[in-house]
C-alpha cells in the first residue's frame, strides 16, 4: 500500500475514534463531514501530512477549498467527489455519500447530525431554556469625546429575522443625565441595501440601522447635558404600498409600547 493511503487510513481511523464516544457511528461521521465540509478549506499548517506547503505569499498557511462553492451551503462537495473533481476522504464504499447527492437529503441529515453534535454535552450537564436571538439588538454603541467637547454618539442596531421594507424607518431617541426627553433628541438611522444580512440556508435575514460614519449619520450631544438612556422607535407606514389593515406589519417582541395610527404602527423598544 502507497505510503500516502497508509496515512489517510490512519488519519481516517483515528477520527472515527474521536466521533464514536459521542454517539456516532461512521455513517454519521461521513455525514457529518459532508455537511460541515460545504464550507471552508483545510491548512497544510493543520494537516502537513495530506496537504502540500503552499508557494502562494498570500496564502502561507496553505488552504485547499473542499469543493468550487466553498462559500455556499450545498451538496457540490459530494457530487465533485462523486465526478472525480475532488480529492476529500469521504468512503464508506460510497454508500453514505451517494444517498447525499440528492439536495433534499443534505438538507434534512446535516439538519439531523448538527442538532445531535450541538446536542450532546457531559453526563449530568443541566441545559438552561433555548436562548432565543434578541429581536432588537443595539451593537457597538460607543461613546467618544471629541475636541470641541461634544461627545459622538455611533453605533448600529440589528432587527432580527425581519424582511427588508421601504416602508419602515428606525429613529433613535435618547434622555439628558437629568432624564428630559428633548424632542431634538433624536436622529432616524441610515439603511441601505447593503444593511441586510441573509442566514445561509434558510430563510432568516437580520436587517441593520446604523448611525455611525458609513451611513454619514452623525449624533452629537452637548457635554454638559450627557446621556443617560435611549431606545429606539419603529414606524411602519403601511398604506403607502396600497397593503390592507390585516397585512400591516408587526411590532418586534419585548416592544414597550405599540401605537397604532391611520396609515402607520409606531413602536418604541426601550433599553
Amino acid at each position: 500500500m502507497p505510503q500516502e493511503s497508509l496515512i489517510l487510513k490512519k488519519n481516517s481511523v483515528r477520527i472515527s475514534l474521536a466521533f464514536a464516544p459521542q454517539g456516532f457511528n461512521q455513517e454519521d461521521m461521513l455525514g457529518l463531514i459532508a455537511c460541515g465540509h460545504s464550507f471552508g478549506s483545510v491548512q497544510n499548517t493543520a494537516f502537513p501530512d495530506i496537504i502540500p506547503p503552499s508557494t502562494d505569499p498570500h496564502d502561507t498557511s496553505g488552504n485547499v477549498h473542499f469543493d468550487s462553492t466553498f462559500d455556499h451551503f450545498d451538496n457540490k462537495i459530494v457530487t465533485e467527489y462523486l465526478s472525480g473533481t475532488t480529492g476529500n476522504l469521504l468512503s464508506d464504499h460510497n454508500v453514505t455519500i451517494n444517498k447525499f447527492a440528492d439536495p433534499d437529503v443534505v438538507a434534512s441529515t446535516c439538519a439531523s447530525l448538527f442538532a445531535r453534535m450541538i446536542d450532546t454535552v457531559h453526563k449530568g450537564v443541566q441545559l438552561t431554556e433555548v436562548l432565543e436571538p434578541l429581536p432588537v439588538k443595539p451593537h457597538q454603541v460607543t461613546l467618544t469625546l471629541l475636541d470641541d467637547g461634544t461627545i459622538l454618539l455611533q453605533g448600529d442596531v440589528r432587527l432580527w429575522d425581519k424582511q427588508d421594507d421601504p416602508d419602515r424607518s428606525v429613529t433613535l431617541r435618547w434622555a439628558d443625565r437629568d432624564d428630559n426627553n428633548d424632542p431634538n433628541y433624536s436622529a432616524e438611522l441610515g439603511h441601505t441595501d447593503s444593511h441586510v444580512g441573509q442566514f445561509v440556508p434558510g430563510p432568516i435575514r437580520t436587517i441593520w440601522y446604523t448611525f455611525n460614519r458609513t451611513a454619514a449619520v452623525f449624533i452629537f450631544l452637548d457635554q454638559a447635558k450627557g446621556i443617560s438612556n435611549f431606545w429606539f422607535e419603529i414606524l411602519y407606514f403601511y398604506d403607502r404600498s396600497g397593503r390592507h389593515m390585516s397585512q400591516r406589519p408587526k411590532c418586534p417582541l419585548f416592544t414597550a409600547s405599540v401605537t397604532a395610527h391611520k396609515g402607520f404602527i409606531h413602536c418604541v423598544i426601550g433599553f
